[in-house]
């Protein structure tokens, strides 16, 4: 069990640092099963699906996968939240939470979406109207 929280100390110090895996385009996955605790930073878009104990940071998009849980601050251009989370969440573009999430905590972002069904507690801000029609055109150049 230490050489394995050593592989993965290893493999997340690899991704943050922008393994040769992150190009452009490309993606980078935390599965099912896998528990990380510690900070990572990431260069492209990121899925989770495994447990997360620490912060995520990104300029890039995040999903949190419906086996997901997160307990820590998150900071990306977009999230996708399927799966479970409790922290401070800065999202610069689109937090969409769907109708299996459970969100806890407080939010920060340019846009919001949650669908019937979704568990969220957040106390949340928003910027005011011109600045969300930015997010808007953000949103839809990446797209």
């Amino acid at each position: 069990m230490k050489n394995m929280k050593a592989i993965i100390t290893v493999l997340v110090l690899f991704v943050a640092c922008g393994g040769y895996a992150q190009k452009k385009g490309k993606k980078s996955t935390i599965s099912e099963g896998t528990v990380v605790t510690g900070n990572i930073t990431a260069v492209s878009d990121f899925d989770i699906y495994g447990e997360l104990k620490g912060n995520f940071s990104s300029e890039a998009a995040l999903v949190v996968g419906e086996t997901a849980k997160i307990n820590g601050a998150i900071t990306a251009a977009t999230v996708t939240m399927k799966g479970s989370y409790e922290g401070d969440l800065t999202v610069s573009g689109l937090l969409s939470v769907e109708e299996q999430a459970s969100v806890k905590g407080k939010a920060n972002v340019g846009l919001l979406s949650v669908k019937e069904g979704a568990v969220y507690s957040v106390t949340t801000i928003m910027p005011e109207r011109g600045d969300r029609e930015d997010a808007k055109k953000k949103k839809t150049k990446e797209e």
